[in-house]
């Protein structure tokens, strides 16, 4: 039987093949003369932080190779902490991916920016999000990998790199779109030989090959007040656990993950700390993790007598792994930090991820396993591994004990968590804790809407209130034809009702009916409501988008895109946690607004302001509680037909 995720991957694979032949140009602009004169690159990078720094050396690249590109960043909530202080990025443009509105702005000031070209860095596997992105940004070049199914959407494709195996390195070939040869960088890097102290440590624990090239090492630039705050937590351990003219020796302990199954048992690092702890009486631990994880980090400090370092924001969590000599931690961005501070790691993978999106090219080692979850992964595996890089590490930290963070330009560095700490107030607007809960309908939201935009040459000749209207081809025929429309709508109000009546609203199944009858009626009744408002003529009656209060025109909202997703809201809001394959119901009200524009019975902002205005409806009618409808029901409607029988 097909998996939920497999046909997920097979519909969004699909879209965007398809997308990417709708997209392709007609004639392939000119390739760019960087040299000519100035030029603005902007690079999509919105996903999680330690993405974000693991494009950092590849940003800096660009920016030295061609001195007279200007590299902006569209980055995200989650992950723009990353490039603060970076004298490489231009300017920094930020969404919040979990409030799909946000795209808007987003998407106009990219447009007005102008850009020279845009940059997919999305190298392993393409996005449906980013490949839209692309298209609306207006830019002449679109540049990205051409292997992975979307190149007809891209008018410079690179070539992946023979032999590449982690995830800077595969990135790298993107450098071959601005004049770098790859592969050349990667033969004179070779004729280097490496610094002292760091041949026995790497021959020791694992093969150079196996953690990347190390030409491109990511970046992040801290202040000398986060250096400061850092030193705080370090100097209150030097002076408990050694005399103050004999400098300890620091292992930074990251117990935080970003999903369930790269947790280690708590237990886990309880029996490592201890046994470290008297094999190494002089070293000085600091457990770090994020605020998610307070709990768990009193735990294992308290049961591994290990301090603890409480941090509000992300780049304090950078601070403390920028001055610490050696880190321990699960796959998470941690790893990509210790990368870049050239700090000695030894970090703990499963699912046969390490080659990929393991340390790049520094002192340390990988303790992996297949399984799919590191809660298989023994002490006895890990404990020996993490006691041999403590030892020959000693050895490098002689030598240079704690620099790198003095330097003016301080290397990369990120925090284990998905969700980073505060994020400046000038470059985002915090989510909201609803798309917290619920960041597969909000994903799902900002998909609509962006899809509705993306369509050919309504970005440069749209109008309506988001300068994006226009008619669509006309197409009454096959999917798109009217009937079936109807038959989705009736289908869906019949399926409720009937589903309503027979459940009742006494368990779980029944109420959510129920909070759905309530959000289609009064979702129903405010969106015609808001059609005798503004009165605004359909693209069957004219094609000025613009033909508003004309009196007898009723194409804002779109009714029908209202009901159907406000009808699927509640069930996506109780089930989709539990079943993700909920989350195709979502599916229904983007089918009806892509018909509903095609018969020209809507324009794109009706689709978009009906598919907001009913999943707001089935958001409030689920977070209520007790069905409004229901609770004036008679008895037997309670209760449910179901209980007659």
């Amino acid at each position: 039987m097909i998996s939920f995720r497999t046909l997920e991957r097979s519909v969004k694979h699909w879209l965007i093949f398809r997308l990417s032949a709708w997209m392709k140009p007609r004639q392939l602009p000119t390739p760019p003369d960087w040299a000519s004169g100035p030029h603005r690159v902007l690079v999509l990078r919105y996903d999680r932080i330690g993405d974000m720094i693991l494009s950092t050396g590849i940003i800096k690249a660009i920016a030295l190779a061609q001195p007279t590109v200007v590299v902006d960043v569209l980055a995200s909530a989650q992950n723009c902490d990353a490039l603060d202080g970076n004298p490489y990025v231009g300017h920094i443009l930020t969404i919040v991916r979990r409030r799909p509105w946000t795209w808007i702005p987003a998407i106009r000031r990219i447009r007005r920016m102008r850009y020279d070209a845009v940059l997919d860095v999305m190298v392993m596997a393409p996005s449906l999000t980013t490949t839209l992105v692309m298209w609306l940004s207006g830019a002449r070049q679109r540049i990205g990998l051409g292997d992975r199914g979307n190149q007809a959407a891209l008018t410079l494709p690179v070539a992946r790199i023979p032999g590449a195996v982690h995830y800077i390195d595969h990135s790298a070939a993107l450098l071959a779109a601005f004049g770098v040869e790859p592969l050349s960088v990667r033969r004179c890097h070779a004729r280097g030989t490496d610094a002292p102290g760091y041949s026995s440590l790497r021959s020791a624990l694992e093969e150079t090959d196996r953690r990347g090239w190390g030409i491109w090492r990511p970046e992040i630039y801290l202040t000398a007040a986060e250096i400061s705050c850092a030193e705080y937590h370090w100097r209150n351990l030097d002076a408990e656990v050694l005399p103050a003219e004999r400098p300890g020796f620091r292992l930074v302990v990251n117990v935080s993950a970003g999903a369930a199954w790269r947790y280690w048992p708590a237990e886990f690092f309880i029996e490592t700390l201890t046994v470290i702890r008297a094999a190494f009486p002089q070293l000085q631990c600091l457990v770090i993790g994020a605020p998610k994880d307070s709990a768990r980090m009193e735990i294992i400090g308290r049961a591994g007598a290990v301090p603890i370092a409480h941090t509000s924001r992300s780049r304090e969590m950078m601070a403390i792994i920028a001055t610490g000599d050696i880190v321990f931690t699960a796959d998470t961005a941690v790893t990509h930090v210790a990368s870049a501070f050239d700090k000695p790691t030894l970090a703990m993978f499963a699912r046969a991820k390490a080659d990929l999106w393991g340390p790049y090219a520094i002192p340390g080692g990988v303790v992996s396993t297949p399984a799919g979850s590191l809660q298989s992964l023994p002490v006895a595996s890990v404990l020996p591994a993490l006691l041999e890089v403590i030892r020959l590490s000693t050895r490098r930290s002689q030598q240079q004990h704690r620099m790198a963070p003095l330097r003016l330009v301080v290397d990369a560095c990120a925090w284990s968590g998905e969700s980073s700490g505060e994020m400046p107030q000038q470059a985002l607007v915090s989510p909201r804790d609803t798309a917290r809960r619920y960041p597969g309908l909000a994903r799902i939201g900002m998909l609509l809407i962006v899809a509705l935009i993306a369509i050919p040459d309504l970005a440069r000749a749209g109008g309506g209130p988001l300068g994006i209207d226009s008619r669509l081809p006309y197409d009454n025929s096959g999917i798109w034809a009217r009937s079936n429309q109807v038959a989705l709508i009736d289908s869906m109000i019949g399926v409720v009702a009937a589903g309503a009546l027979w459940e009742g609203g006494e368990d779980r199944l029944g109420k959510t009916f129920w909070q759905s009858v309530d959000a289609g009626a009064i979702s129903g009744v405010a969106a015609t409501a808001l059609k005798y408002v503004f009165s605004r003529e359909r693209p069957s009656q004219t094609s000025n988008p613009n033909e508003w209060f004309t009196g007898h025109g009723q194409s804002f909202p779109s009714g029908e895109v209202t009901t159907t997703s406000s009808l699927v809201t509640p069930f996506v809001l109780e089930y989709g946690k539990d079943q993700p394959a909920v989350y195709a119901l979502e599916i229904l009200p983007i089918y009806d607004a892509f018909a509903r524009m095609k018969t020209w019975g809507h324009w794109q902002s009706d689709v978009i302001a009906g598919y907001a205005l009913g999943t707001a409806t089935g958001f409030f009618m689920h977070r209520s509680g007790s069905p409004l409808i229901w609770s004036i029901s008679p008895r037997a409607i309670q209760i449910g037909l179901k209980m007659q029988f």
